[in-house]
């Protein structure tokens, strides 16, 4: 396992904005239906200016490896309200990379999975989407990088 620093990017998050508005400011192409503040409360009620490290993981990688590693680099995982910042301010990067969000997970009850948010592409057109934790972790041919928070 190894990681890169790509980008920083700065963002200001406003957790008092409901996610619903967040998400129809993003003006994305498809949304994933479960995406709702309901399966995603925060507990954050603050406006915050952060610091958003895209970072890339090669080879295949565990949670637990990815939490130590981010841990080990001053980040912590992003959560939605982050990587939905992320997206509204710098709308083109989903575009040339897969974006992942391990801050915020989900119990999906029809797959009986932990799904997680991604920001990502389908057919040029930006989305809004959950994928299943298992399968971000796996090594892809496409390039992921997993949104941090500098600490």
């Amino acid at each position: 396992m190894s990681q890169l620093y790509d980008f920083t990017y700065p963002i200001e998050v406003d957790y008092n904005v409901s996610l619903e508005k967040l998400i129809k400011d993003g003006n994305y192409s498809w949304i994933n239906e479960h995406i709702t503040s309901k399966n995603f409360p925060t507990k954050n009620n603050s406006t915050s200016k952060l610091i958003m490290k895209l970072i890339e993981f090669t080879g295949f990688i565990t949670e637990e490896e990815i939490l130590y590693s981010l841990n080990q680099l001053g980040c912590r995982p992003a959560e939605i309200y982050e990587l939905i910042s992320l997206g509204l301010k710098y709308p083109d990067i989903q575009r040339k990379i897969l974006i992942v969000s391990i801050g915020s997970k989900w119990k999906n009850p029809d797959l009986n999975q932990i799904v997680v948010p991604i920001l990502g592409t389908q057919n040029q057109k930006r989305i809004l989407s959950l994928e299943m934790i298992a399968s971000v972790l796996m090594p892809l041919s496409s390039r992921r990088r997993f949104a941090t928070i500098a600490l």
